[in-house]
């Protein structure tokens, strides 16, 4: 079957979903990837109000409705509906109401599930120290049952994965939730965390709030997507537009990093300070096991960012592109639409430069994405880094296991 991108929005809680896609008039998705942070989502949906039904206290079919005890899906299908993906899952954060007398029309705020969490306090300790993605995912499940999320009228519990790490942390919540994740996440030089999506079952009565922790393995899958600025192939996703240019805001060539309990340990790129200036990172709540450790992440830091190449930067596409494509671009979109996909995707990008002779392709990864929709189109930004700097080898893999490229550690 061929490509035909299709959204699905549905709103509602463990009695029941309510699907709202012929309400929606647009909306904006917006899905950074951090590295060292937990990466806070968002979205608006716009939703036609006309005939009243949506507006508060007026007595229409969802007048009544608690919208800040609602769950909101949005799912995403390349194959006009057939079967369907998450793409984005939130807690309503907002309401906004706008009504001229003629035209009326509501806009939902969402926020990701792991950002709310990480608005609230706890103090939560795993004494022995583990690592790195199995102790974040370890404290992600336990604050989802020990803090204040959405029940959604039924249970919850929590479906973190993560990937290997070679970083050794002592995971404390003391405090702000969001805080010290984020000093967990600085222990080590490559890591993120992000939602993944908000299961509700109506069936069983339980909710599932589910992420992702990638440690210093950073590949979210060994398949790799290729996208072509021109003619594609059968499997290769067509672009609009590629921009090119030097990631000079993810420079660093000194670091700073102080674990709770240790001393700073500090590593430095005296040459790359010379050429870019001094571009310091600084943590000083980092939760490493050890001062050794504290250094190594450090040292990493400057390894891989004391320098920066020139390389794509982010590339866009719409469903007026890839619709009505083969499926083995369907399946390739599949991969970047997914909620995991957003981030350490890895990717291929090959266009042709203004004045080239011939095509130039570049190895990345992805590192976020925004997408605006309205009815009968689709578009995606997305942001890219360079695989050879932000991933480490994978074996077997043509884009992250090319030796003399990528980096081992």
């Amino acid at each position: 079957m061929s490509v035909d991108i299709v959204s699905r929005i549905r709103i509602g809680d463990t009695s029941g979903l309510t699907d709202f896609t012929s309400r929606v008039s647009g909306y904006s998705v917006k899905q950074p990837v951090l590295l060292q942070r937990v990466s806070q989502h968002t979205a608006t949906i716009t939703l036609y109000n006309n005939d009243g039904a949506l507006t508060p206290e007026a007595g229409g079919t969802y007048s009544s409705v608690d919208w800040f005890s609602q769950a909101v899906d949005i799912d995403i299908s390349t194959n006009g509906g057939g079967t369907w993906n998450d793409l984005f899952s939130g807690i309503v954060v907002g309401f906004e109401l706008q009504d001229t007398g003629v035209n009326s029309s509501v806009t939902l705020a969402l926020r990701d599930w792991v950002s709310v969490l990480g608005r609230g306090t706890d103090d939560t300790t795993f004494v022995t120290p583990g690592e790195l993605g199995t102790r974040i995912k370890d404290v992600l499940s336990a604050l989802v049952t020990n803090a204040v999320l959405p029940t959604f009228g039924g249970t919850i519990s929590a479906a973190v994965t993560a990937n290997s790490s070679t970083s050794q942390v002592v995971a404390d919540i003391d405090g702000y939730i969001g805080r010290s994740l984020n000093n967990g996440l600085m222990s080590s030089n490559l890591c993120a965390a992000w939602s993944i999506g908000i299961d509700v079952n109506t069936g069983t009565g339980n909710t599932q709030y589910k992420a992702t922790v990638v440690g210093d393995h950073l590949a979210t899958s060994t398949s790799t997507v290729d996208f072509v600025a021109g003619s594609p192939a059968s499997g290769e996703i067509p672009v609009s537009t590629v921009d090119v240019g030097y990631a000079l805001e993810l420079l660093a060539n000194r670091a700073n990093i102080t674990r709770v309990g240790g001393t700073e340990q500090t590593a430095s790129d005296a040459t790359s300070i010379a050429k870019y200036g001094d571009r310091t990172v600084t943590a000083s709540q980092a939760q490493n096991e050890t001062d050794a450790d504290a250094l190594n992440a450090a040292t990493n830091i400057v390894n891989r960012q004391a320098a920066t190449r020139f390389a794509p930067r982010s590339l866009q596409f719409s469903s007026t592109l890839v619709n009505g494509l083969p499926t083995a671009t369907g399946d390739q979109l599949k991969l970047v639409l997914a909620a995991g996909g957003c981030g350490f995707l890895p990717c291929t990008v090959t266009y042709t430069p203004t004045g080239a002779a011939s095509t130039t392709t570049h190895k990345c990864i992805t590192a976020g994405r925004d997408i605006r929709a309205v009815p009968g189109r689709f578009d995606v930004t997305l942001f890219l880094l360079p695989a050879d700097d932000y991933s480490s080898l994978v074996l077997d893999s043509a884009t992250l296991g090319v030796l003399d490229e990528n980096r081992l550690g």
